[in-house]
């Protein structure tokens, strides 16, 4: 049995189910609902996500740790940026990176050895075009459509996998599994019921997130 510690977003549910699928592995999952890859090293900030992170990271030490931020920077935070000050989507991409990374470099570099560290790529983005506010709040106010977000995580997962190899980290995505090869969207197997839910299906996409893992050994 290998022990995964798993730090990020309310995406990291899927790992929670996972526990049910797998025998080889348990996910000890720490989730930080509206948690960004921006924000990971901003304590002051409404979510503390540093601190919290890193009273987990302390308390014990386990076989791998698993880092999964990003999907908010790409789904709203980015488009937020450039709408409200201008900011070039290539500009907060390349920050939100570098923050994660840099987040990675002192918190978990030194407690443990590169090939223990996982990063995993950025969910799909699920949700539909133009959902009013009244139901999703303030992604509503973003005025990209499915396509671009989609076209935007598919760089951003890019990023992260650059990044990785040049540090010897474990990288790993579910992309080419739950993609559309047609539309280039998510595939609408994997979505949930609730159209206005942002995360994709625990139970129909955690196999493919066990499969990623098996890799890494």
């Amino acid at each position: 049995m290998k022990y995964i510690l798993v730090l990020g977003d309310s995406h990291t549910s899927v790992f929670n189910y996972c526990n049910y699928k797998s025998d080889c592995f348990y996910f000890d999952v720490l989730s930080i609902p509206g948690a960004s890859a921006s924000g990971c090293l901003n304590p002051g900030r409404k979510v503390d996500i540093v601190n919290t992170f890193h009273r987990k990271i302390m308390g014990q030490k386990y076989d791998y740790i698993l880092v999964m931020l990003g999907e908010k920077d790409c789904g709203f935070g980015i488009w937020n940026k450039k709408i409200k000050n201008d900011i070039p989507i290539e500009e907060s991409l390349k920050k939100s990176v570098n923050t994660l990374f840099e987040f990675v470099e002192k918190n978990l570099l030194g407690l443990y050895k590169p090939q223990e560290i996982i990063i995993a790529g950025v969910m799909l983005p699920a949700l539909g075009n133009f959902i009013s506010e009244k139901y999703i709040g303030k992604r509503a106010l973003i005025n990209a459509d499915k396509m671009e977000r989609t076209n935007i995580t598919l760089i951003y997962n890019l990023m992260l996998r650059q990044r990785c190899q040049q540090m010897d980290l474990k990288y790993m995505d579910i992309t080419n599994s739950i993609l559309d090869g047609k539309k280039r969207l998510v595939n609408e197997y994997f979505l949930k019921s609730d159209k206005y839910d942002f995360h994709l299906n625990d139970s129909k996409t955690s196999e493919f997130w066990l499969k990623e893992i098996e890799k890494l050994r």
